[in-house]
């Protein structure tokens, strides 16, 4: 499967709920995993925000999981480029309009 390329409008929802995500926060992050240079597939994941880094523009989350109870007990979290991001939700993510208190269409009177 190819990696399928945002819109323009895509794009800017998803940068819009990227400024909302913050440290600590529960997200269920939907992105593309390369298995070679042209194809992968699209995995989604619920886990914690670790770091959010707009300098590398990497979203660090930790899986929730049962790990700990397997005897594994470092877990180190995923590292997931915005560049792969196709959508993002989380508690406290709502649309860009709701968050800045905006209507969308104002009422034209």
């Amino acid at each position: 499967m190819k990696k399928v390329e945002l819109s323009d409008e895509e794009k800017n929802d998803l940068s819009d709920k990227l400024l909302q995500v913050k440290k600590g926060m529960k997200v269920v992050v939907r992105y593309f995993v390369r298995a070679t240079e042209n194809t992968g597939k699209y995995i989604s994941m619920t886990g914690t925000v670790v770091m959010i880094d707009p300098v590398y523009r990497e979203l660090k989350v930790m899986q929730g999981s049962d790990r700990k109870a397997m005897g594994i007990e470092k877990e180190l979290p995923v590292i997931i480029p915005f560049d792969d991001i196709a959508d993002l939700a989380g508690e406290d993510i709502t649309s860009i309009e709701n968050y800045l208190g905006i209507e969308k269409y104002p009422d034209e009177t």
